[in-house]
């Protein structure tokens, strides 16, 4: 894949901060079907996907 300098180094800051995000998520929640997700767990991966998202759009 040929991606520029700057590219390569928002891929790499991007990945991380998508590792740090699922990071603050139980395993239980990663690894459920989205149907079979509580409330408060569709709630908890809004709120971390938000936060991602903060972090890009600056």
């Amino acid at each position: 894949m040929q991606l520029s300098e700057e590219d390569q180094q928002n891929s790499f800051v991007a990945a991380l901060i998508h590792d740090i995000a699922h990071i603050t998520l139980a395993d239980g929640m990663l690894n459920k079907p989205v149907p079979s997700l509580s409330h408060e767990e569709l709630e908890n991966i809004g709120i971390t996907a938000a936060w991602e998202n903060s972090c890009f759009c600056r």
